[in-house]
């Protein structure tokens, strides 16, 4: 018997190594790297036991699914008649006697107002009456709205806190507010009543809290198709918005508006 500790030599690098303990007396290599070194580069040669194919490096007894299966069913031996009927009648009992018929329920449509049967409890009659459903929920939802765009820049104002723009005219505005010390922050939206008598949400892009004034930059169509949204939110709400073109992206400019003096 070896006496504790003595040195053997690694298979992979010829590195002579100490042995301390009983538990590694069968010990081959001198670190885990000569370990994996050694096994990566041995090349193991096994043939597939179906059809003899060879295989390199594979702890696999078959090369592929359809000779483990040929292999197993040539060794099963033929299904007796008494067997098939055996698994025909089990397969007819599970899938065709055993099925129940779901019991329907009736239920009231929350916008329609109208009964119908269902399997399961429903809101709704109809993908109509769902998308109006969607459509309320999405008004009433305070996070929930606003449009958004596939760009977005994180800017920080004077006071350091950082927030998100989506336009090049709102990087350019806070840019120059930013260089005249002037304070900005992203409002939250109104709530107004458009001409169908709908609740809509309306966000505007920079409040001035010194100012007490909110601004708006737009693009000419932009500011053409949201105008009146914008004069009913200023109206409805009682707050100041000004709505600013591509030439209107200044403070000077901006200073005149709120403070024409």
């Amino acid at each position: 018997m070896k006496k504790y500790p003595f040195t053997k030599t690694c298979k992979q690098c010829n590195a002579v190594f100490v042995i301390n303990r009983a538990s590694k007396r069968n010990k081959q290599f001198c670190c885990s790297d000569c370990f994996y070194d050694n096994k990566r580069f041995i090349i193991r040669e096994t043939n597939c036991i179906s059809c003899g194919k060879t295989l390199i490096n594979e702890q696999l007894k078959f090369c592929s699914h359809a000779c483990s299966a040929k292999y197993h069913n040539a060794r099963r031996g033929p299904v007796s008649e008494i067997q098939k009927d055996k698994i025909r009648k089990s397969i007819i009992s599970h899938y065709m006697n055993n099925t129940v018929e779901k019991q329907k329920i009736i239920c009231e449509c929350v916008i329609c107002k109208v009964l119908f049967e269902t399997t399961k409890t429903r809101m709704t009659c109809s993908p109509q009456c769902y998308a109006t459903l969607a459509r309320q929920n999405s008004r009433n939802n305070p996070k929930c709205g606003g449009q958004k765009h596939t760009h977005r820049i994180r800017v920080k104002n004077i006071q350091q806190t950082e927030f998100t723009l989506e336009s090049s005219y709102e990087l350019t505005l806070a840019n120059d507010l930013n260089n005249h010390q002037v304070l900005w922050i992203r409002p939250s939206f109104f709530w107004y009543i458009d001409q169908d008598n709908r609740r809509r949400r309306y966000y505007p892009d920079f409040y001035l809290p010194e100012y007490n004034t909110y601004l708006d930059p737009k693009n000419d169509y932009l500011i053409q198709v949201d105008s009146e949204k914008v004069y009913r939110t200023s109206t409805q709400n009682n707050v100041q918005i000004f709505i600013l073109n591509k030439d209107q992206l200044s403070w000077e400019k901006i200073q005149k508006m709120v403070d024409p003096r």
